[in-house]
């Protein structure tokens, strides 16, 4: 439960330092053409508007104040991006898809922790991500210097004191020898003795019209997490020429315990039952990638990379109902248990080509991805084999063809198969396309107009035939009559900027024909829970973004309004939901003091008959912070909803039979304290430059125990 809502807390602390200067694009676009300064000194971030990115570079003032790659981010103040200040996880506050890249190779926040913001030439970020990028809605990649001698040392402590305990630890090392670097990474967290507990309310209507309440009220139970990521990494470079990478990964989770333990009230007959939930997940993923770019000359490129992936997981779950009489635990009721053990194995080759020319640019590329997966249902018995292959070529054209008018056209051609073992089989063409239009005005005016295509094919846990007991009225099943399905975005954007102001309008429709999603009915006096291909999905976005330098290197102001209303026509069902989403930051620095504080409303989604929190603590959220740099030292003290004494995760599901209203609680982020001490040393430093281009990661399938 704590490593689930620290992870989706999108809790941003922006420090701007500095404003951003928007300086005229070059139109040579190519991509793996470096954009330098050179010896040019700027006062704030310099922004480059390209076709498909902005580049922007942090001021060397940023440089200086931060620490580690997260705190580069919070004093760029990168549009739409935050940082979760326990886990230091980079986010979308929109709740979109965010992939993190350095110098195009594919991290997570980890790794972005754990770069020497001196070395950071540019950030280039793409918010409207090439096809190469998959579903990604914003890219950021970090163009990273390497060093030809010396090393860097990185050590990072963070506690939280109040209400349990967490400690985190982060440990990264670099060496560099002419044209080779080693690199060692390892983080790990304890976290116990927080409080976790469950408030919910179901509502059942029966086929004879009658209906029935059941009300849970959670009483506080411990919880606990320990996991842990471990990396080895050697890079080659010959800069101009070719860049080799070989990683090697380990991460995991050993010990993520969650008890709900609650007392359900039954309006059927006026009695009260005693319930215990117990879940627990354990997993552990090796990862090996292997990188290779070869540049031909200074206009043509060529890629390879090859991504290999083991992962076993395992996913538990134990539910108990007793008898609850004058507070005193009674008879046993329902005794259900959900234990399946996952073995996954994943494989990704891909080959890129890329060529430019004056105000053109032509990449295409193969891509091959499978996962062979294996779950095995303890307690029912029954071992279910997924294979999933995807076999993609693509092809994409970038073209200026006015002085102030560029166009993109793509199209990813994705043959897509999954086989259950001993069921359903698919085998089917996707045509991906990709449409963008840019137009500059003058006067820090542009203009986009954007479309992509993307399909998704059905997962394991939808596809699944086990029936899983979920409690003593519902259980739940896959469907293996699931088919693919389409997802179309459009969306028009306006930018303006001028001096240290950067502002943006959005409008974005997002339509999905036949998506997958949950749908509930009664089954022989049990509520069963399951998958189908449903009629459409429509969401429609408008979104108001602005940054201020009030008073330059003093006073930041950041400020965004966003509102969404969602349609999910299903079969049986219509469900509709709006949201305002308000969000601010303010930032004040001098010297080596940073204070800063910040709101922001909680996104949510609806999805099929379930409205869900994205990025979450609990609703609306607020933090007051205090940071101090000394030499190779940071200090950090943050207030964490220091006004409001509840939060948690939210559900709402719509469904006429069974529908419910759950929050999931814990007092880790009910007015808490975060203590953050950073240590850095550096010797020995001469910068090349090594930038990889391609953007690769796998995801397992796995089974999970069915929950409520």
């Amino acid at each position: 439960m704590i490593r689930t809502l620290t992870t989706v807390m999108a809790l941003s602390i922006t420090l701007t330092v500095n404003a951003q200067e928007t300086i005229p694009e070059n139109n040579n676009d190519s991509i793996h053409s470096n954009v330098e300064l050179g010896e040019i000194v700027v006062k704030g971030a310099t922004v480059v508007n390209k076709n498909d990115r902005k580049l922007i570079m942090p001021s060397d003032k940023q440089r200086e104040l931060a620490h580690s790659g997260t705190d580069l981010v919070r004093l760029m103040q990168l549009p739409d991006v935050t940082v979760d200040p326990v886990s230091g996880a980079l986010a979308m506050a929109s709740a979109g898809n965010l992939k993190l890249r350095i110098n195009g190779r594919p991290v997570d926040s980890k790794d972005i922790r754990a770069i020497d913001p001196k070395k950071v030439t540019r950030v280039e970020y793409h918010d409207n991500p090439s096809l190469r990028y998959g579903d990604a809605d914003l890219v950021l990649d970090f163009i990273v210097k390497s060093d030809q001698q010396g090393g860097r040392l990185d050590a990072m402590e963070q506690i939280v004191p109040i209400h349990g305990f967490e400690w985190q630890q982060n440990f990264d090392l670099s060496i560099n020898h002419k044209h080779s670097e080693f690199q060692f990474e390892w983080w790990n967290e304890h976290t116990t003795n927080f409080n976790t507990w469950r408030e919910n309310t179901e509502t059942y209507n029966l086929a004879d019209g009658s209906s029935f309440t059941r009300i849970e009220s959670g009483i506080p139970t411990p919880c606990s997490n320990d996991g842990a990521t471990g990396m080895l990494k050697y890079n080659y470079f010959n800069p101009d020429k070719e860049l080799l990478s070989i990683e090697l990964k380990a991460s995991g989770d050993w010990n993520n315990k969650t008890t709900y333990k609650g007392v359900l009230h039954s309006s059927l007959d006026n009695s009260d039952i005693l319930t215990y939930d117990e879940s627990d997940e354990k997993y552990v993923k090796p990862n090996l990638d292997i990188y290779y770019q070869r540049n031909l000359n200074k206009d043509r490129l060529l890629i390879f990379n090859v991504v290999g992936q083991y992962r076993p997981q395992d996913s538990f779950r134990n539910y108990q109902e007793y008898t609850y009489i004058d507070d005193d635990q009674g008879d046993q009721l329902y005794d259900i248990t959900n234990d399946i053990k996952n073995r996954s194995y994943s494989l990704l080759a891909e080959a890129d080509y890329e060529q430019t020319w004056k105000g053109k640019r032509l990449t295409a590329g193969g891509r091959y991805s499978g996962n062979w997966s294996r779950s095995e249902y303890i307690n029912y018995d029954t071992v279910q084999k997924l294979q999933k292959h995807s076999g993609d070529v693509f092809a994409e054209w970038w073209w200026q063809m006015f002085p102030h008018f560029d166009i993109t056209a793509g199209l990813n051609g994705s043959l897509k198969s999954y086989k259950l073992i001993g069921g359903v089989s698919s085998t089917k063409w996707m045509w991906e396309p990709k449409l963008n239009f840019r137009y500059k005005l003058d006067g820090g005016h542009t203009l986009r107009l954007n479309y992509k295509g993307n399909g998704t094919t059905p997962s394991l846990d939808e596809l699944s035939p086990v029936r899983q007991q979920v409690d003593g009225y519902q259980a739940s099943v896959g469907n293996q009559d699931l088919t693919p399905y389409m997802t179309h975005n459009f969306s028009f954007r306006y930018e303006y900027s001028h001096g240290s102001f950067y502002g943006q309008f959005m409008a974005n429709y997002t339509l999905a024909h036949n998506p997958i999603a949950d749908e509930k009915y009664w089954d022989n006096g049990v509520v069963l829970s399951t998958y189908d291909n449903q009629k459409d999905y429509h969401k429609l976005s408008f979104r108001c973004l602005a940054h201020a330098t009030v008073i330059p290197d003093w006073f930041d102001v950041d400020a965004s309004l966003t509102w969404n209303r969602m349609i999910f026509l299903g079969n049986n069902y219509c469900h509709t939901y709006n949201q305002l989403i308000p969000y601010i930051n303010a930032s004040v620095t001098h010297w080596n003091w940073a204070l800063f504080a910040q709101y922001q409303a909680t996104p949510r989604n609806l999805w099929g008959e379930t409205v869900w929190m994205s990025g979450s603590n609990g609703g609306n959220y607020h933090l007051i912070g205090l940071s101090y740099n000394h030499k190779q030292w940071q200090f950090n003290l943050i207030a964490f909803n220091p006004f409001s004494v509840k939060g948690g995760v939210e559900s709402n599901n719509l469904n006429k039979y069974a529908g419910y209203k759950r929050t999931q609680r814990i007092n880790f982020i009910n007015q808490n304290l975060i203590l953050q001490v950073q240590y850095s040393l550096e010797w020995g430093r001469h910068y090349e430059s090594a930038d990889k281009k391609v953007n690769n990661e796998l995801k397992g399938q796995s089974a999970s125990a069915a929950k409520k």
